[in-house]
């Protein structure tokens, strides 16, 4: 029988509940369900961060009608930034800033002398404390904002040893079963977890 997994537009993971959306199937048989909530049937929250701008982005990312977010790995180059989705010991690792207190995947710039996995690794260990970790190119991603416009590629990193967070903008780490709501990044984060997720569970590299 096919696992099936949610994805709600808050950013929860969620396998518990039963609804008429699209499903994908990935080659081992799990279904990625994606639930399409149109902009209208969510409301700004402040604990989530979304306004109806980006819910209306997102409505329209998750149902698949926008690709304005994530490309094949490898496909855009001229990478700037980096995001890593960090699974230990079978759930999500997100770090929190010291001036927010929301949670968030753990990236970056990528300095000049680095390229973008060695920006990765940094990034990972600087705000997780990941020592030893898999890092698998799962896509790449175009932010863009009012004054610019650049590439990122997203990582799935597979922790194997994780120490202590170092001194770094970062607070604190906690792992997740499911995505909480307090996102920094509420629209993109999801998006990019349900990415590394088909990655790694098509791969079996999450049990």
């Amino acid at each position: 029988m096919s696992k099936v997994i949610f994805l709600d537009i808050d950013g929860v993971l969620n396998s518990n509940f039963q609804n008429n959306s699209q499903q994908t199937e990935i080659s081992d048989g799990t279904l990625i369900d994606v639930e399409k909530i149109k902009p209208h049937q969510v409301t700004p929250d402040q604990t989530t961060g979304l306004t109806p701008a980006n819910i209306e982005q997102a409505a329209k990312i998750l149902s698949g009608s926008s690709d304005a977010i994530t490309h094949p790995a490898g496909s855009l180059g001229h990478y700037k930034y980096v995001v890593i989705c960090s699974s230990y010991q079978g759930k999500w690792l997100l770090s929190k800033h010291k001036d927010r207190e929301t949670w968030e995947l753990q990236g970056g710039h990528i300095d000049a002398d680095e390229n973008p996995v060695d920006a990765a690794r940094r990034e990972l260990y600087e705000e997780s404390g990941a020592r030893k970790a898999d890092l698998y190119h799962i896509c790449d991603y175009r932010g863009s904002d009012s004054a610019a416009s650049d590439n990122g590629a997203v990582y799935f990193g597979l922790i194997h040893e994780l120490d202590e967070l170092p001194e770094s903008e970062m607070e604190l780490t906690k792992l997740f079963d499911e995505l909480p709501r307090n996102l920094t990044y509420p629209v993109v984060s999801p998006i990019f977890i349900r990415e590394a997720l088909k990655y790694a569970m098509s791969r079996k590299l999450l049990l």
